[in-house]
C-alpha cells in the first residue's frame, strides 16, 4: 500500500489528501500489545511531496494484513542522511495525551461505559468513540486531573488496570477486547515457516513437581494449635517430570485456598493441588521469540490453510520444543509491518505484558487550566451523528476498485464483494446469500462482525441513527447525552447525570436536586447521620450536644434548650426552651390586639362555623368593647340591632318598635322613633327629633330631613315659638306669652 499524506487540519480521510507518497523509501508500522503504535517513514528530499512533509501532518498507512488503513501524526523528523529523511509518527489516538480530564468517578460501570464517560469528560472536543465486550463492572475514581489516554491505561485506577483486556485503536474508535486475538492453531517449529529466529527461553521459573501444604488451626478456650498437613507422597509430578537435567518442586502454601468452615485434610489438599496443576503450566518455560514469516498465506503451497496463517497482534500461537517434547502457548505481542511490501518484517511472540505506560505522556501534578468550554453533550451527539453520515458517504462514494464474484461460478448461491478476486486470498469480504448479508475483515470464513441475517438480527459494533424505535432495548451499557421516553427500565443505568426536564437531577456522586413536590404513600428511611432533620441540646446555649443528657431528665433546676435543623445541619433555628426550672416564671408575651375581625375569626375557627349562628354559653361576658350586629333575647324572642347610625329594637317577627339614632348629616340630628310597623311606615310611626334650633314631636316623616316636615309640632328655641305642621304645612300656634289653644 502506498502511504497517503494529509494536511494537519484535515478531517476527511477518505480522499487522496495532498497526494500519494509513492517516492517513499520505506514505511514501517510497529504495534505492541497494549503498547506503542507508531510509524517510521523514510523519504528522499528529491520526492515530490518532500516540502509537504513536516511535523503535525497526517500519514495514512496500512498497519497489518487485516486492519483498515490507519492515521498517524508526525511528531519528529531527522536531518537528511544521504538525501533521506526519517519521519516518526504516532497513531492518531496519541492526541488524547494532550486532552485533559478534570477528574472522574466511575460507579458500577461496565468497561464501555467507563471509557465513554472518560471521553465525554475531556476538555477539548474530539471525534473518538469506544466499544468493549468486557463484562465486568467496576467502581473507581481519579480525583486529580489526568489525560484521556492516561485514564485509558498507564496510570493508577486506569481502565486497563481495573478491567484488564487488550486495546485496539482503529483510527477514532477505541476498542477494549476481553481477548483481541484468537488461538490460531498455528504451530511454530524451526524449519516449518521461520526464515530467521531469535529465541529466548527461560527455565528459571520452570518446575517439574508441586509440593503442596496447608496449616490447620484448631482453637479451644485456652489455646490454639497448628497442624501441618502435607501429602503422603509429598510431591505431585508434572508431565515434564524427569525431562530436564534436574527436577525442581514448587513449594506452595494452600492454607488461604480453604474457605471458612472447610475442613483441611490430605484428600482436600490433594484435590486443590491437582486443580492448581491443571490451571497452571508450571513446567513450561517462558518464551520470547522474534520471527520473520515466509507469508505462507500468499504462496500457492499453503493456499488451503491460508485463513489460519494470518497471524495478528494478540493471537495465540503454539511453540513446540521438539527436543524437550513439550509445547507452550505464546501471544503475538509485537508486530513490525512493512506497509510498502504489505508483509511483516517480524513478529514477536512471548508472555503477555503491557507497555501502555510508555505511550502516555508524563503528567505534571498541576495541569494548566484552560478557558475552553466543555462541549455540550447533546451537541456532541448531533455532531457525531452528522460525522457518521459524512464518513459513510465518503467511504461509499470514494471507494475505488474491488471485485464482485458470483460463488460458485455456475449456478451461483451467493454474491461476494472482495478486495481481491480470489476467495482464498481476499481479506475484506462482503458476503450476500439467502441467509443474510455480512462483512468480514478476516477473509471469506469470517468471523462476520457486521451482519444482517434472515432471522431479523443485526450484528454491528456501532449503529448510528437519527431515531431508533424499539419495543425493548437490552444490553450491558447504554450511553447517551439524552434519553427521551415514557418509561426507562434497567437493572443498571450508568451515566454522568440523570436529568429530567431540569426538574429532577441526579449526578454520578448520588447528589439529587428536586424542583417539584413529593407525593408519596410509602416511607422515607435514612440513617441517623444522613437524616435532614437534626436536633441539638444545651443548658447554656453555648455548648451543644447531639443527645438529651440523662442527668437533665426530670431535673427541677436544669433549664434545657434545643435547636433544630431541617437541611442536614447547614442552618439551625433559634434556641427553644424545652425544659424549664420549677418556680421560675417565664417572660411576659406581647399584648394581643382585639378587634372585630380577630374576634370573628377566632369564633369561626373555634366553633367551626362560617356564616352561621354562633352561640357562646357563659353566665357573664366581660369586655371593654363588644362588637356585635344583632343581640337576641332568646330563641323565638325579640332582638336588638346595632346599625351604623343607631340602635333598633324589633319584635320576633322583625317589626321595628323603637329606634334610637341620628341623621348622618352635617349636624347628625338625634331622634327617637316609636313604631307599630316597619321602618318604612314613617307616616304612622311617632318620632321625637332634635333639630338645630328646636325639637320635633310628630310622625317620622322628618326622620331623614334637616328641617321639620309631615304632621306634628315643632318647638323653635331660637324664635321662642311653637308651630303646627299638617302634612308639611306650617302654622303658628303661639309665641312669647301667648297661650296655645288646641282645636
Amino acid at each position: 500500500m502506498t502511504p497517503i499524506i494529509y494536511a494537519r487540519n484535515e478531517t476527511n480521510f477518505n480522499t487522496n489528501g495532498l497526494g500519494l507518497l509513492s517516492d517513499a523509501i520505506s514505511c514501517i508500522v510497529t504495534e505492541e500489545r497494549n503498547g506503542a503504535f507508531e510509524l517510521e517513514l523514510k523519504y528522499p528530499i528529491s520526492g515530490i511531496h518532500y516540502d509537504s512533509l513536516a511535523e503535525d501532518i497526517v500519514i495514512k498507512a496500512k498497519p497489518n494484513d487485516s486492519a483498515d488503513n490507519q492515521l498517524f501524526r508526525v511528531y519528529k523528523s531527522s536531518k537528511p542522511i544521504n538525501g533521506i529523511v526519517t519521519y516518526n509518527a504516532e497513531h492518531i489516538s496519541y492526541g488524547l495525551n494532550g486532552n485533559p480530564i478534570p477528574g472522574i468517578k466511575i460507579t458500577n460501570s461496565l468497561a464501555a461505559g467507563a471509557i465513554l464517560a472518560g471521553l465525554r469528560a475531556a476538555i477539548f472536543p474530539h471525534n473518538f468513540t469506544a466499544w468493549s465486550d468486557v463484562e465486568a463492572t467496576r467502581s473507581f475514581e481519579n480525583a486529580s486531573p489526568l489525560s484521556v489516554r492516561a485514564f485509558l491505561g498507564g496510570s493508577d485506577n486506569s481502565v486497563l488496570e481495573q478491567y484488564g483486556g487488550e486495546f485496539e485503536f482503529d483510527n477514532f474508535t477505541i476498542r477494549l477486547h476481553a481477548a483481541r486475538g484468537s488461538d490460531t492453531g498455528i504451530a511454530i517449529e524451526y524449519g516449518k515457516n521461520l526464515t530467521d529466529i531469535k529465541q529466548e527461553r527461560n527455565i528459571e521459573e520452570v518446575y517439574t513437581a508441586l509440593y503442596p501444604y496447608a496449616v490447620k488451626k484448631e482453637s479451644t478456650e485456652t489455646e490454639t494449635t497448628e497442624t501441618l498437613i502435607t501429602l503422603s507422597e509429598k510431591v505431585l509430578p508434572t508431565d515434564s517430570y524427569g525431562v530436564y537435567g534436574h527436577d525442581r518442586a514448587l513449594i506452595k502454601d494452600f492454607s488461604g485456598d480453604f474457605e471458612q468452615g472447610e475442613e483441611i485434610t490430605e484428600a482436600t489438599l490433594r484435590a486443590k493441588a491437582q486443580a492448581y496443576l491443571t490451571d497452571n503450566a508450571i513446567d513450561v518455560p517462558s518464551v520470547n521469540i522474534t520471527v520473520s514469516f515466509l507469508h505462507l498465506w500468499q504462496t500457492v503451497d499453503y493456499a488451503a490453510v491460508a485463513p489460519l496463517e494470518k497471524v495478528r497482534l494478540c493471537d495465540t500461537v503454539t511453540v513446540r520444543f521438539a527436543k524437550l517434547g513439550i509445547s507452550a502457548k505464546a501471544k503475538v505481542i509485537k508486530t513490525v509491518y512493512n506497509t510498502l511490501n504489505e508483509k511483516y518484517d517480524s513478529i514477536e511472540l512471548g508472555d503477555a505484558k503491557s507497555t501502555f505506560t510508555d505511550t502516555v505522556l508524563s503528567q505534571k501534578a498541576d495541569i494548566v487550566s484552560t478557558n475552553t468550554a466543555i462541549v455540550d453533550q447533546t451537541s456532541y451527539v448531533v455532531q457525531a451523528y452528522k460525522a457518521a453520515i459524512k464518513t459513510a458517504t465518503d467511504l461509499i462514494t470514494g471507494q475505488a476498485g474491488g471485485y464482485v464474484v458470483l460463488n460458485p461460478k455456475y449456478n451461483p448461491q451467493e454474491i461476494l464483494i472482495m478486495d481481491t478476486d480470489d476467495i482464498e486470498t481476499a481479506t475484506k469480504v462482503w458476503r450476500w446469500n439467502a441467509a443474510g448479508l455480512g462483512y468480514s475483515s478476516n477473509g471469506y470464513n469470517g468471523p462476520y462482525s457486521t451482519a444482517i441475517t434472515m432471522n431479523g438480527a443485526i450484528v454491528a459494533d456501532f449503529i448510528t441513527t437519527g431515531t431508533l424505535t424499539a419495543i425493548a432495548i437490552e444490553g450491558g451499557t447504554m450511553n447517551a447525552a439524552a434519553i427521551t421516553g415514557g418509561t426507562i427500565e434497567g437493572a443498571e443505568i450508568t451515566g454522568g447525570t440523570l436529568n429530567i426536564n431540569d426538574k429532577f437531577k441526579v449526578d454520578g456522586n448520588g447528589n439529587a436536586e428536586l424542583a417539584g413536590n413529593i407525593a408519596m404513600t410509602g416511607t422515607i428511611s435514612w440513617s441517623v447521620n444522613s437524616s435532614p432533620i437534626k436536633i441539638k441540646y444545651s443548658v447554656d446555649k453555648l455548648t451543644w450536644y447531639d443527645d438529651f443528657q440523662s442527668s437533665w431528665s426530670g431535673s427541677t433546676t436544669t433549664e434545657v434548650w434545643a435547636k433544630y435543623s431541617y437541611d442536614g445541619g447547614n442552618t439551625w433555628t433559634a434556641p427553644v426552651l424545652v425544659q424549664g426550672r420549677n418556680g421560675v416564671n417565664g417572660s411576659n408575651g406581647s399584648d394581643a390586639t382585639v378587634n372585630f375581625t380577630n374576634v370573628n375569626n377566632i369564633l369561626k375557627n373555634y366553633f367551626g362555623i362560617d356564616g352561621g349562628t354562633t352561640q357562646v354559653n357563659s353566665s357573664s361576658i366581660y369586655s371593654p368593647t363588644i362588637y356585635a350586629a344583632k343581640i337576641y333575647a332568646g330563641e323565638g324572642q325579640g332582638f336588638s340591632e346595632m346599625i351604623s347610625t343607631g340602635f333598633n329594637v324589633y319584635t320576633p317577627s322583625g317589626l321595628k318598635k323603637i329606634g334610637i339614632g341620628w341623621n348622618s348629616s352635617d349636624y347628625e340630628y338625634p331622634y327617637i322613633t316609636l313604631g307599630v310597623g316597619s321602618d318604612g311606615a314613617q307616616t304612622t310611626a311617632g318620632m321625637v327629633k332634635k333639630f338645630q334650633n328646636g325639637i320635633w314631636i310628630g310622625n317620622a316623616t322628618s326622620k331623614s330631613n334637616t328641617s321639620p316636615s309631615g304632621t306634628g309640632i315643632f318647638i323653635d328655641f331660637e324664635a321662642g315659638a311653637i308651630y303646627q305642621y299638617i302634612n308639611g304645612a306650617q302654622s303658628s300656634i303661639g309665641g312669647g306669652n301667648v297661650t296655645a289653644v288646641w282645636g
